[in-house]
């Protein structure tokens, strides 16, 4: 009689752990559909990030070309090389002059510089969310662009970006050849340690 007991409790166990095992094994075709439709997802999720950081990559480019070479010359272009170092998203820029590239940092005249990092910088302000008031303030930003030639150009850089991305750009400037091209413009001279600024007349 225990015997016959002890059969049905094993019994009983039995049936109650393939049971158990049939729901588990249920469990993990489900958990197998969702982990390939969760990697299908994230390689969908990687290409979009892939082609939107490729579309970021290339506004950008184009902004810094645009004013790139019409103040210095079709010759300058702008590359930005996006990496991966210590699980960290750099991005390296270069400039190109006739297709050869240049360091920033070392190879390029300061001028140019100058106006590939305030192309830059309105760029990045474009795109950046939730975004700032529309007004950028600066101080000599091209104090090494020389001439001015050189300088009508980037007033007419300035002004076509600032209506394109309906930004304010407020400057102080040395360069009466940019001023010319502002919306409008003020003097500021001093006497007796005293500043007057008045309206300029262009």
């Amino acid at each position: 009689m225990n015997a016959s007991r002890e059969v049905s409790a094993l019994r009983a166990s039995y049936d109650k752990k393939v049971n158990r095992y049939q729901e588990l094994e249920n469990l993990m075709e489900r958990l197998g559909d969702y982990i390939k439709d969760t990697e299908g997802a994230i390689d969908c999720l990687t290409s979009v990030l892939s082609i939107t950081q490729e579309g970021i990559i290339h506004y950008i480019e184009g902004i810094m070309e645009l004013a790139l070479q019409y103040v210095h010359g079709e010759q300058y272009s702008a590359r930005l090389i996006y990496e991966m170092k210590r699980n960290q998203p750099e991005v390296r820029i270069r400039i190109l002059k006739d297709g050869l590239e240049m360091s920033p940092k070392f190879s390029c005249g300061v001028g140019v510089i100058d106006v590939a990092s305030f192309a830059l910088r309105l760029a990045l302000w474009s795109i950046i969310e939730p975004r700032t008031a529309p007004v950028i303030v600066t101080d000599e930003p091209f104090r090494h662009v020389h001439g001015d030639s050189a300088n009508e150009k980037i007033g007419i850089v300035v002004k076509k970006l600032s209506a394109e991305l309906g930004l304010q750009i407020i400057m102080v400037t040395g360069e009466n050849a940019m001023g010319q091209y502002a919306d409008k413009s003020f003097r500021v001279t001093q006497q007796g340690g005293i500043s007057n600024i008045m309206v300029d007349t262009l």
